[in-house]
């Protein structure tokens, strides 16, 4: 309640601006002040609006291939490309009009009693006196960013390095990002470069979850998974998108699985499922965890959790995953007959004929080679 007064106290002395008639072209306290608040709360809400509603078609689109270390960004997967384009090119307007009609270059009437004191010659010195307009730059090389327009991201955050130098803790923010651009690219050396310059006492609370993420991100892309783990597990420390918070749990889940480090990644995906993701995360926990599964966990309620899920209408393309799953539970616990009894009901199951059956017909196969019962593995291989 008290947020919304304030706002409408801000409009209104917005409103008695505009009304003064003043020339909004000098570069005095009380214009720059006025130029700040139009800014803020007209066109840069608006295109923040734009760039939320562009972010989250992004997050709904993002349909990974489990099969394989999930990207750390939806925006880096194949399946959300151009999926928020339209909205991030009108918050993309939106900042370019915030630009061409409040930015403030001209510089002020100087008062040369002043000129001694370092902070006035830090003021007069800078190129843009508008306060706001660094958050407009910023949020248009966002935006450019997740249309999928890394070159131009890349060129704003580069003239918001250049002109807003005097901001330290911006200059780093706008680093970051053109690292991530760089990394969309290929452009992996230069990511890498720009990252490694970045000192610790640079990074405060917000800057050190966006550096961690992005050097997840780029060692993920370079299969350098283990130097990858420290970053994707800070980040999920700190991290207050809920989802993506998840999306760092389960890449390291994966990663530890990768690793061998089987208790770790059981414990990780534990924790995606029990934190309510996404339908299709929350299954593929599911299934990766019984691929970690040991005699130490009680895979009994994990096979009563699989065989409700088998019962489920909504799972019937996923019944090969989920008979595999079960048949994964039973290896673990030695039961070989009852493993190779749901493998097979895991190939009998499959109407998709892809990398899952795959996956289940080299498992069967191996089983039966272990025996070694060959006249059943050959087909099976």
């Amino acid at each position: 309640m008290l947020r919304t007064r304030h706002t409408y106290i801000l409009f209104g002395l917005m409103a008695l601006l505009s009304l003064a008639g003043c020339d909004m072209k000098k570069n005095t306290w009380f214009n720059r002040k006025h130029q700040a608040l139009n800014t803020k709360y007209n066109v840069y809400y608006n295109a923040n609006e734009s760039f939320k509603k562009g972010y989250k078609r992004i997050e709904e689109a993002y349909a990974p291939d489990y099969s394989q270390v999930i990207p750390v960004f939806a925006v880096s997967d194949p399946t959300t490309k151009g999926s928020g384009a339209g909205d991030m090119n009108k918050a993309v307007e939106k900042c370019e009009q915030a630009i061409q009609k409040r930015s403030m270059q001209k510089k002020p009437k100087k008062d040369y009693d002043k000129m001694r004191d370092p902070k006035y010659v830090a003021f007069y010195n800078q190129e843009e006196f508008n306060s706001y307009m660094d958050e407009v730059y910023m949020l248009m090389g966002k935006s450019k960013f997740h249309a999928n327009d890394y070159l131009a991201a890349s060129a704003t955050f580069t003239y918001v390095i250049k002109h807003f130098s005097h901001d330290t803790k911006l200059v780093t923010e706008a680093n970051i990002w053109k690292a991530r651009a760089m990394k969309e690219m290929d452009w992996i050396y230069e990511a890498d470069e720009i990252l490694k310059r970045i000192e610790p006492e640079e990074l405060d609370e917000k800057l050190s979850n966006l550096y961690n993420g992005a050097m997840a991100d780029l060692l993920v892309t370079q299969k350098d998974y283990k130097a990858a783990l420290p970053y994707l597990e800070k980040a999920a420390e700190t991290e207050k998108d809920r989802t993506q918070r998840i999306r760092f749990i389960f890449v390291a889940a994966q990663i530890h699985q990768l690793l061998g480090e089987k208790d770790k990644a059981f414990t990780l995906y534990e924790k995606v499922i029990k934190a309510n993701p996404t339908y299709q995360m929350s299954f593929n926990a599911k299934i990766r965890e019984t691929e970690v599964v040991s005699d130490k966990h009680s895979t009994e309620s994990l096979v009563n959790r699989l065989q409700k899920m088998a019962k489920n209408k909504n799972n019937e393309d996923y019944l090969d995953q989920i008979y595999y799953a079960i048949g994964n539970i039973y290896l673990a616990q030695k039961d070989t007959a009852q493993a190779i009894e749901n493998y097979m009901l895991s190939v009998e199951k499959s109407t998709r004929n892809g990398k899952e059956k795959a996956q289940t017909l080299i498992t069967l196969g191996d089983l039966y080679y272990e025996r070694p019962d060959y006249v059943q593995a050959q087909p099976c291989f």
